[in-house]
């Protein structure tokens, strides 16, 4: 999305619109000690040549590696997951489920939850599932009646 503004600013002859967009889409900073105040960690020069919006020190590449529970290490181990259970990208895929705010796909023996609402969902296919990824603390409640957390995403291995 961010790069389909910036073309279309770029097209239109609006450079400075198109700085303000690539300023919004400031990537996580490195660390937060003098020397990546100025260039976010992505440059050994005095200066970045692009602005940096300030982000709190825990939304950088340093404290979010120190935070098991970080958005860092959530996306690692996703990334992980996509490499130790090849049938996630190589299965067919099927869909089991769908509303508008919610999405249930089986990947081979791998189901993928994801809701997007505000309330917990009950879903009955995930009964007796080997909880392998949420994505966040608490996203999956195992039992009679298997909930997905709203706003969550879980990974399993099917039961059974």
């Amino acid at each position: 999305l961010i790069c389909d503004k910036l073309q279309k600013q770029v097209d239109a002859g609006d450079l400075s619109a198109a700085r303000a967009s690539i300023e919004e889409a400031t990537y996580l900073m490195w660390g937060i000690s003098v020397s990546f105040k100025l260039t976010g960690g992505f440059s050994q020069a005095a200066t970045a040549w692009i602005d940096t919006a300030p982000l709190p020190p825990d939304l950088t590449v340093e404290h979010q590696q120190a935070d098991p529970t970080s958005t860092w290490h959530r996306y690692h181990a996703l990334s992980m997951l996509r490499r130790t259970y090849p049938e996630l990208w190589q299965a067919p895929f099927e869909l089991l489920h769908h509303t508008d705010t919610a999405l249930v796909i089986r990947r081979g023996s791998l189901l993928v939850v994801g809701n997007l609402g505000p309330d917990a969902m009950q879903t009955p296919e995930l009964a007796g599932a080997t909880l392998l990824f949420q994505s966040r603390d608490q996203a999956f409640s195992d039992g009679e009646a298997p909930l997905v957390a709203g706003e969550s995403t879980v990974v399993v291995r099917a039961g059974g």
